[in-house]
């Protein structure tokens, strides 16, 4: 049903698209995965009007590693529709170099940019981790390790709950989840089964909580399956870290997500699929506040110096223009 709302939407919106004035661009995110860039293709095909390709997430190959996708056929058809649309782009942009790497490779060329997304620091802010939510939900007096977003399959909970397993004994650090996903009603009924009391599920939040969210966190949690985090860069990683909050980062070395937490010296980085390695940074930053706090302040300066609205939105419109140019326009 999602996928037929997906397709259902773009068909829509290219009828409507045709309607417009004759525009000078388009842009088109990967989110649904290409299927906005088949419509954007058609659409500027018959107006004579270059697209640029948003790719959020390398599709369908995470979808592949992750098993969420097996079917051969559907697989080697998505496989030749990444590649024709790369090929049809005027231009790509993507979050990473290694996602730059993967694109160029597949059709891409030389028409890639790495252009990641920005972060609202303006919106979200460092606050007291004594917030009207964290009283609401009874874990203000805790050490909070917090993962808030999609609780879907790349996302690596069940070893977070792992961790949790391994930290039980410490009666005052809470591992808090909020959000929904395909994986969450799962990842309940395994620390149910454990019978775990330092594991707490939130469901979806309102956007506007989002500043009080990562304010109630000690530490917020960013982890991909291994191999996913070569190919994305979770949006999760800057909330936190416009929040002022030390990010703990459970996903593959090398990958952008583990550089920027170098990058920026804003918290610890460990292998993906680790709960022990994880469990043992979560007791570190536990016992030295002091740390905590130096991270957080790192994180808050390196976010808002590259990824705060006007930098990101300065990068687009340079970029827009010289394809506009480029297409003679």
């Amino acid at each position: 049903m999602r996928a037929l709302t997906f397709v259902s939407f773009y068909l829509s919106s290219f009828v409507a698209a045709l309607m417009l004035p004759k525009h000078d661009l388009i842009f088109v995110s990967s989110a649904p995965p290409l299927i906005g860039a088949v419509s954007a293709g058609m659409l500027g095909r018959l107006r004579g009007t270059p697209y640029v390709f948003n790719v959020q997430d390398i599709f369908p190959d995470n979808a592949v590693r992750a098993g969420i996708i097996k079917n051969p056929f559907l697989i080697r058809f998505l496989d030749k529709l990444e590649k024709f649309v790369y090929r049809r782009a005027s231009h790509i942009t993507v979050l990473s170099e290694t996602m730059k790497a993967w694109v160029s490779s597949r059709g891409g060329g030389e028409k890639v940019s790495v252009v990641p997304n920005f972060c609202d620091t303006d919106f979200v802010r460092p606050v007291s981790k004594y917030n009207e939510f964290s009283v609401r939900h009874g874990f203000d007096r805790r050490f909070v390790v917090m993962f808030a977003g999609n609780i879907g399959l790349v996302q690596s909970v069940e070893h977070i709950i792992s961790a949790a397993e391994i930290l039980r004994g410490y009666q005052d650090i809470v591992f808090v989840f909020v959000g929904a996903g395909e994986n969450r009603h799962g990842m309940e009924e395994l620390a149910k089964n454990k019978a775990l009391p330092n594991v707490l599920f939130i469901d979806r939040q309102p956007f506007s909580e989002m500043p009080n969210i990562w304010g109630s966190a000690d530490i917020g949690l960013v982890t991909l399956l291994r191999g996913i985090a070569q190919s994305a860069v979770p949006s999760k990683t800057f909330g936190i870290m416009a929040a002022g909050r030390p990010v703990l980062a459970m996903v593959d070395e090398g990958s952008e997500a583990w550089d920027i937490v170098d990058r920026a010296q804003c918290g610890i980085c460990v292998p993906p699929e680790s709960p022990r390695l994880l469990a043992e940074a979560v007791l570190r930053l536990y016992k030295d506040p002091e740390e905590r706090k130096k991270m957080g302040a790192s994180a808050r300066e390196y976010v808002v110096a590259n990824y705060h609205r006007s930098v990101i939105s300065g990068k687009y419109e340079e970029l827009f223009c010289r394809v506009v140019r480029g297409n003679g326009l």
